[in-house]
C-alpha cells in the first residue's frame, strides 16, 4: 500500500518496485539505469510504502532477525509488537542490515513494514533469519522445525531451501593406519573442503573429484567435508524459467509471462550422494 491507499494482491518485491515506479512516474530500475552511486539527485522520500507479510510457523521461534536494505528508513511491527529498527549486524553484504525481531509465534504471523519511499529507494528482497527450517511447496513456504541431522542429498529438501552458506558433513571413519582416498563424485556447490581430525587436508574442486589423505592415525578418525555454498538460492533469479541462457542481467530478476514462475526455481545444493572412501589396502 502506498501512502493512504489500499493494499494490493500479494506480489514479488521487485514487481512491486516496478509497479510503484510506473505509478509515480519514476524510471524503472532496469539494467539500463545508472547505479545509485552515480546519481547526484537528492534522496527525497516523500511517500510511505506499507508492506504486509504473512507467514506460518509450526513452532514458536526466538531470536529471529530481519535482514533488509533501507533499514534506516523503515519501521514496523511483528504481530502488533513494534520492531527495534537499530541494526545489530548485517547479512552477507554490509548494505543488508539486520534488525532484531520479537518472537515468532506458532501459527500465523504478520509482519508489517512502513518504508519511506522515493526515486532512489532500493526496494529489494528481505530475509527472515533464525534457527528454523523452511518447507517450500511450489510458491508457498512455511517455517518448520530445524532438523538436527542432515543426510547426503539435496539439503534444500531437508529444510534449507534458501540457505547460501557453507555446510559441513561430519562422519567417523575407522582406519588401520592406511592412506585414504576420499572421493565425492556428485555434489552441488562451489567446491569441497576436506579436514581430518580438525586439520585441513585440501579441497575437491576438479575432476576426478577426490583427495588423498596420508598419515592417517590408527583407530577412529573424524572426517569433515564442507560444501562451500553459493548465493543463488538466496539472491539469484529464483523465479526465472530457462537454464540455457547465455547471460543474465538485472532484468532477469524481473521477467514476465512465460519467463516467470511463481513457483521457486531453486537449485540442488550439498553433497548429493555419499562419499566413496578407499584405503591402500582396499
Amino acid at each position: 500500500m502506498l501512502d493512504n491507499g489500499t493494499y494490493h494482491e500479494e506480489s514479488d518485491m521487485l514487481s512491486i518496485d516496478n509497479r510503484l515506479r510506473e505509478q509515480l512516474g519514476y524510471e524503472k530500475r532496469s539494467e539500463f539505469v545508472a547505479q545509485p552511486y552515480v546519481d547526484q539527485e537528492a534522496d527525497i522520500r516523500d511517500h510511505v510504502l506499507h508492506l504486509k507479510f504473512r507467514f506460518f510457523s509450526e513452532e514458536a521461534v526466538s531470536g529471529c532477525r530481519l535482514a533488509l536494505e533501507e533499514a534506516a528508513y523503515t519501521q514496523g511491527e511483528l504481530n502488533g509488537n513494534k520492531i527495534d529498527r537499530n541494526p545489530d549486524g548485517y547479512y552477507v553484504d554490509e548494505c543488508i542490515q539486520t534488525i532484531p525481531l520479537t518472537d515468532v509465534k506458532a501459527g500465523e504471523n504478520e509482519l508489517v513494514l512502513h518504508m519511506q519511499f522515493g526515486k532512489r529507494t532500493n526496494l529489494e528482497w528481505m530475509y527472515l533469519l533464525g534457527e528454523f527450517g523452511v518447507q517450500v511447496m511450489g510458491p508457498e513456504k512455511k517455517l518448520c522445525k530445524k532438523l538436527k541431522t542432515l543426510y547426503f542429498g539435496n539439503y534444500g529438501e531437508q529444510g534449507f531451501p534458501f540457505y547460501t552458506g557453507n555446510l559441513t558433513y561430519k562422519m567417523e571413519v575407522d582406519n588401520g593406519g592406511q592412506d585414504m582416498l576420499v572421493g565425492v563424485p556428485y555434489y552441488a556447490g562451489a567446491a569441497l573442503r576436506v579436514s581430518l581430525n580438525g586439520v585441513k587436508k585440501g579441497y575437491i574442486a576438479f575432476l576426478p573429484d577426490e583427495i588423498l589423505i596420508t598419515d592417517v592415525p590408527v583407530g577412529k578418525n573424524t572426517l569433515e567435508i564442507t560444501c562451500l555454498g553459493n548465493r543463488f538460492n538466496g539472491f539469484g533469479q529464483v523465479h526465472l524459467i530457462g537454464d540455457d541462457l547465455a547471460w543474465v542481467g538485472a532484468d532477469s530478476w524481473r521477467t514476465e509471462g512465460n519467463s516467470w514462475a511463481e513457483e521457486y526455481q531453486l537449485k540442488p545444493m550439498g553433497i548429493l550422494r555419499a562419499p566413496v572412501i578407499r584405503t591402500n589396502r582396499a
